[in-house]
């Protein structure tokens, strides 16, 4: 254990140390003995001893050089693969806006279709209530056909049952039933008012 007083006796031993030949000649001779005896050791090494620690010293760095590649290639791996996903989330995000575009662009169409076909599916059936209503002669032909369609929409209303064969025309009403029967057998579809 150092105490207060240590520095006091430290100094005058350094000094002796320092400034006496003796000390210096014992240091520089401990100093050569230590270098020849490693030298002679090294010298004298068995050759599988020598070969044994080469084996080492490549194994450490082999396996230090694998380590470090093994890093590197995680991470270049890893880098590559976020790449890729991200390529293709853009890719898949842009194929997903432009099918969406597209159907949004064909529903648009398809109710405009549907619109012109419930038009033209009411047309042709108060046409075809028209001309059964001429046969049974409860209308007349109109001396000008210009527009009519449009004037024969005004005067027959239709619904038409495809599940059931059946037509129920609403306008004009009180048609006889006599009539309506005789229409029925003719046209195969049971006709209602």
């Amino acid at each position: 254990m150092i105490t207060g007083g240590a520095p006091f006796y430290a100094t005058p031993i350094l000094a002796l140390f320092i400034s006496n030949p003796a000390v210096w000649m014992i240091t520089a001779f401990t100093v050569v003995v230590g270098l020849i005896t490693w030298g002679i050791s090294s010298l004298f090494k068995s050759k599988s001893k020598k070969i044994a620690e080469a084996k080492e010293k490549l194994k450490k760095a082999l396996l230090k050089s694998i380590d470090d590649n093994e890093l590197q290639m995680k991470a270049d791996f890893k880098g590559e693969f976020f790449n890729k996903i991200e390529g293709l989330k853009s890719s898949l995000n842009e194929s997903f806006r432009f099918v969406s575009k597209q159907s949004g662009i064909i529903v648009k169409n398809l109710d405009r279709l549907i619109k012109v076909s419930e038009e033209d599916e009411q047309n042709l059936e108060s046409m075809f209530a028209y001309r059964i209503l001429q046969y049974l002669r409860i209308f007349r032909h109109f001396e000008n056909e210009d527009n009519i369609v449009q004037r024969v929409r005004k005067k027959v209303s239709v619904t038409r049952s495809y599940g059931e064969s059946a037509m129920t025309i609403n306008k004009p009403t009180d048609i006889p039933q006599d009539l309506l029967l005789l229409a029925s057998q003719i046209t195969q579809i049971k006709i209602i008012n």
